[in-house]
């Protein structure tokens, strides 16, 4: 006989919750720079590529001054990798990822004394999952920085397209807005994902650790729930296996897929097993 381990008849558990407040601290700290990128990018070309100065470098034959833009991009670039550099995006993501994962521990383990007996800071003390952790941290801070470059190779490419199409340097600059937009809301949508990709693998590892071997997929319970992941709730899955749907022909396990907020209650085998 099994039990599920956040709700045992005996002592009503909670599962672990999504982590809506680490979750809106990563929003905020892409969304924050990306935004901060693209003031600066701004200030540093089209605040300096006025009309004046495109005039200026234009000859009979062919207008340069996507030459003189180019240079000006290359210094932003420069300025701005230096200002984001990856020191400082390691330091604040791996912040927002060691607070999230010393949350999910502290709640996972506290199930776990409360159904099976054991002390939950011994088996803090004795989890010896720093590597697997670390490893996870790194994989998001390479998103991170992954984005910041993409970013930047967006506002230059995308204005040095518009320029090759004519368009004066009004238009480019409402180009350039555009994209940034873009960029900033994209970035949300990135750091939920990597958030909920680090917390998902990170709880799966720790499950797999303490011996557990099968969960229940639980949903958001709300509208926004995908029709294949409604289709799991409820569903026992093997941990290491993952759950199949055949409405998206994937097997998951909760919170990997795109802008997933889907969660796993461990199962605890009896003691009898």
């Amino acid at each position: 006989m099994k039990r599920d381990l956040s709700l045992p008849e005996e002592t009503p558990l909670k599962a672990v919750p999504y982590p809506r407040g680490a979750e809106n601290k990563f929003e905020r700290f892409m969304q924050e720079m990306t935004r901060a990128i693209a003031q600066q990018y701004e200030n540093e070309t089209f605040k300096k590529l006025n009309k004046k100065t495109v005039d200026k470098f234009e000859d009979a034959q062919v207008g340069n001054w996507a030459r003189i833009f180019t240079t000006l991009s290359n210094k932003a670039k420069a300025k701005i990798n230096k200002r984001f550099n990856k020191d400082r995006v390691r330091d604040k993501v791996t912040q927002i990822l060691r607070g999230l994962n010393k949350a999910s521990q502290s709640t996972i383990f506290e199930n776990v004394e409360k159904v099976m007996g054991i002390n939950a800071q011994d088996l803090i003390a004795k989890e010896g999952l720093k590597p697997q952790t670390n490893a996870l941290i790194e994989e998001s801070i390479e998103w991170v920085n992954r984005n910041l470059d993409e970013t930047l190779a967006d506002f230059s490419a995308n204005s040095l397209r518009l320029m090759a199409e004519g368009q004066p340097v009004e238009e480019v600059l409402g180009g350039f807005k555009t994209i940034a937009g873009k960029r900033v809301e994209s970035s949300k949508f990135i750091a939920r994902n990597q958030l909920a990709n680090f917390n998902s693998f990170n709880n799966k590892i720790r499950y797999q650790n303490l011996g557990i071997t099968e969960a229940i997929w639980v949903t958001a319970h709300d509208e926004r729930v995908r029709p294949s992941h409604e289709d799991r709730e409820g569903k026992t899955f093997k941990i290491d296996k993952g759950l199949y749907s055949s409405l998206d022909g994937k097997t998951l396990i909760p919170g990997v897929d795109y802008n997933c907020r889907c969660i796993m209650k461990a199962i605890i085998p009896d003691d009898d097993d």
